[in-house]
């Protein structure tokens, strides 16, 4: 398993706060996200806004420079012990959040499976909402 990329004491709290079990996934190419099963068997899966995660360090630096990295949160459904990754239940997507805002946009994340919101909030075009399960 990768390492948890420097996040290790945010890792921590998340598992802490929630419930949950995270580990870091490799996607293929190098592209690592964190995941987490939920206890109905849907599974939580975090990744930077547009892509993978970059290490805590990495990400410090960029927010330190002025530039935002951003998190996207979303709830799949189960695939056979995997996330299924063509059927979201609800997400949380926010463009220039830093590291430290990950555990108020998972627990926004959570609060929103149950009636599949789906949240956008991106600089410039302000928060925008929408509802139903989204199949890709």
């Amino acid at each position: 398993m990768p390492q948890l990329l420097g996040y290790g004491e945010i890792v921590s709290e998340l598992e802490k706060r929630f419930g949950l079990t995270f580990t870091c996934e490799d996607t293929g190419g190098g592209c690592l996200l964190f995941q987490a099963r939920l206890d109905n068997g849907e599974w939580i899966v975090i990744s930077d806004w547009d892509a993978g995660i970059n290490p805590l360090e990495r990400r410090r630096e960029l927010e330190a420079e002025g530039i935002t990295v951003g998190w996207n949160i979303t709830i799949f459904a189960d695939d056979d012990n995997w996330p299924d990754h063509s059927t979201m239940l609800a997400s949380v997507r926010h463009d220039s959040a830093n590291a430290y805002s990950l555990p108020a946009l998972i627990e926004q994340a959570l609060a929103s499976r149950l009636a599949a919101v789906h949240h956008d909030y991106r600089r410039g075009v302000g928060h925008t909402v929408r509802y139903g399960v989204q199949r890709v």
